[in-house]
């Protein structure tokens, strides 16, 4: 109800401000997360080793058939976007599963070329594909990708992820940098939680490698004991 003496429409202008101051500080919040979580991540590449996701990340050659095919280069912006798209989502819905579960690495590796692309299309000198992306529902899947590898994955998929969440994160600050309406799309697609999950994720995930390790040998120990009293039976009988 309007009270007296306020001018027309006075109350919904407020409400726009209030609007407004809440985007302004949710794009803060989120950009201070998505800095933390890539030093947090840039720390982690660094800790894998060599010849792990930092190869990955500054060799446009290291992966085989991705950035080195001409074809991107072919394509408009906005096909490269589509392209990328189909590729990323198919990736979280499906790909990521099958590897799991085969052991295997080939989508993982086109993901992340897929989302490298993205990137850099997302930090061109000229106008950004904010719009773009966001209509091609590459958001929530980029923020999908920023989920930390799991304890049991192996040596070869484990750089690859983090690739995964490195990328991710950047394309992602590109599209909280951008207008209100940008920013919300990727709030509401639940980025904020994601990056806190990341940042709070390096002791999580030592501590999980140790429990992964601890069931493996205690595995290994009652797999030995038995052989051992398998043994002792044949000997006795």
């Amino acid at each position: 109800e309007k009270q007296p003496g306020m001018p027309p429409n006075s109350s919904r202008r407020s409400l726009g401000g209030l609007d407004a101051q809440n985007c302004r500080a949710r794009r803060a919040d989120a950009g201070l997360l998505l800095r933390r979580s890539k030093r947090e991540l840039d720390l982690r590449r660094r800790r894998s080793g060599s010849g792990g996701p930092s190869s990955l990340l500054e060799d446009p050659r290291a992966l085989e058939g991705e950035e080195a095919s001409p074809r991107w280069d072919e394509m408009g912006v906005a096909e490269q976007v589509a392209q990328c798209a189909i590729r990323t989502i198919d990736y979280v819905r499906h790909g990521r599963h099958e590897e799991r579960v085969s052991g295997g690495v080939a989508a993982t590796e086109r993901c992340v070329g897929c989302v490298r692309r993205l990137r850099r299309l997302l930090t061109a000198p000229e106008e950004a594909p904010i719009d773009a992306v966001i209509q091609a529902g590459l958001v929530p899947a980029l923020v999908e990708l920023l989920a930390l590898p799991p304890p049991e994955c192996s040596s070869h998929a484990r750089p690859l992820l983090l690739a995964l969440n490195l990328e991710s994160s950047h394309a992602l600050a590109s599209v909280t940098a951008g207008t209100p309406r940008q920013v919300r799309s990727a709030v509401e697609s639940g980025v904020l939680p994601r990056l806190l999950e990341l940042l709070r994720g390096g002791a999580g995930m030592q501590q999980q490698h140790q429990q992964h390790h601890h069931h493996q040998h205690h595995q290994h120990h009652q797999q030995q004991h038995h052989h051992h009293q398998q043994q002792q039976h044949w000997w006795c009988a």
